[in-house]
């Protein structure tokens, strides 16, 4: 039986162990508390996942057809989204993409005839890219017509009321002869300096080529953005750079809030008729016929639209001169072109596989130069899309890569994951501190 003694001691060799406990368990409990509140924290304060976007529609860029002298291509995107209010296809009603695309003669294209074909398609997610009608109708005399309608109807109003959508356009765009000295509208939003941040990016570094004939470029009023479901619209960038060109290029971008069972189909800035967008005097007067496939919907398989892959090249031409003419130049390896008289040549462009842009170190023109080479090494079925901009000789551009948003994330870890892992190993050190403490006081309550 155990005595009064036994026990006493038994119950004296708990007390440190006991003490221990009461020390360090309010310690504990808080050391818990605040990294589960931090965690909390963080996660809300963490940017919400983007939601599911389709492939950007791609066409009529780098037209090699369109780029010949007297050669035209006139082409448009209508695409209608109906969604949620926070930004994700509202079922059962899907998106629909409905593209046309004319070429031909210079005169027929800026009439709104030509040779036509439209095609139809629907998308399980929101489409919200376009870039069409970029590094086309280069050719002398050419024209160049193209337009995008994006319709948003969401089933509820959006979680972040539209605003008035963000434009980047006509940068690099020098305009002379009889159509000079060209329409752009609306001016430039403040803050707003790459076409990957806008939302509509149109008409840069284009209609360069001299005794332009008609240079218009339209956001139409009232077209809106929102973070909800931010749309990036490119289009008519290094194009129309022949001389005598004809550039008329339009975007309009709607957000509304509808019944989800809402279908229907927005009427695109057709260029299959004269009615298009704002067009010289010459033309406003002819009623052609339409080519009867302009309306066609019977050709539902797209054609695969190539990957695309975006050329920034900045330009600090000389004070008081034109901005040179930029050139492409698809080159094997290892091959620099040789520079005709009044050009340069850059170093050559290698693009690696799955880069969608690449910013080259800015170009120093010097006095007299009126044309620039860019040598471009690319990955099969790649297209290029070259896009000149204006920089002060003190400036390198970094173009935001988050499209509306204007802000680019660092690339690497981010920075909620940087603090979990810090988070978690001050609890490991501080957990095993705690309990080498304890096995030394146990180990002291023995003896």
């Amino acid at each position: 039986m155990e005595s009064q003694r036994e026990r006493s001691q038994r119950a004296s060799s708990r007390l440190p162990d006991l003490a221990f406990r009461s020390k360090w368990r309010a310690p504990s409990a808080l050391l818990v508390l605040a990294v589960a509140a931090l965690a909390i924290v963080v996660v809300s304060l963490s940017p919400p996942g983007a939601e599911a976007a389709a492939a950007p529609v791609a066409q009529c860029n780098n037209d090699t057809a369109s780029n010949v002298g007297g050669q035209g291509i006139a082409c448009t995107v209508a695409i209608v989204n109906n969604v949620t209010g926070t930004g994700p296809i509202a079922a059962p009603a899907p998106s629909t993409v409905t593209v046309t695309r004319c070429t031909g003669a210079a005169g027929p294209s800026g009439a709104g005839a030509g040779t036509c074909a439209t095609t139809t398609t629907t998308s399980a997610d929101p489409v919200t890219q376009v870039q069409q009608c970029d590094g086309s109708g280069n050719g002398g005399g050419g024209v160049v017509k193209c337009s995008v309608v994006i319709v948003n109807h969401f089933s509820g109003n959006p979680t972040v009321p539209p605003t008035p959508a963000t434009v980047y356009q006509c940068v690099g765009s020098v305009i002379t002869g009889t159509g000079a000295p060209g329409t752009c509208t609306p001016s430039n939003t403040a803050g707003i300096s790459s076409v990957a941040a806008a939302t509509v990016g149109q008409c840069n570094g284009s209609g360069n080529g001299g005794t332009s004939v008609g240079f218009v470029c339209t956001v139409t009023g009232g077209s809106t953005m929102t973070t909800a479901l931010p749309v990036n619209i490119d289009q008519c960038n290094g194009s129309g750079n022949g001389g005598g060109a004809l550039v008329t290029c339009t975007a309009t971008v709607t957000n509304d809030v509808v019944a989800s069972s809402v279908t229907s189909t927005p009427t695109a800035t057709s260029t299959s008729t004269p009615t298009v967008t704002a067009t010289p005097t010459a033309s406003a007067t002819s009623t052609p016929t339409p080519s009867p496939v302009a309306t066609s919907t019977a050709t539902p398989t797209a054609t695969p639209t190539p990957p695309v892959v975006q050329v920034i090249v900045p330009i600090i031409p000389p004070p008081g001169t034109t901005v040179p003419e930029i050139v492409y130049v698809p080159v094997a390896p290892g091959v620099v072109p040789v520079a005709p008289p009044k050009a340069i040549v850059v170093p050559p462009v290698v693009i690696p596989p799955g880069v969608e842009q690449v910013v080259l170190p800015p170009v120093v023109v010097p006095p007299g130069v009126v044309k620039v080479l860019v040598p471009v090494v690319l990955p099969p079925g790649v297209v290029p899309v070259i896009v000149p901009r204006l920089v002060a000789p003190t400036a390198t551009p970094a173009p935001p890569a988050t499209g509306n948003a204007g802000v680019a994330e660092r690339s690497g870890t981010p920075q909620p994951v940087l603090w979990f892992a810090g988070l978690a190993a001050m609890l490991v050190i501080t957990l095993g501190f705690i309990l080498a403490v304890r096995r030394r006081e146990s180990v002291r309550s023995r003896r």
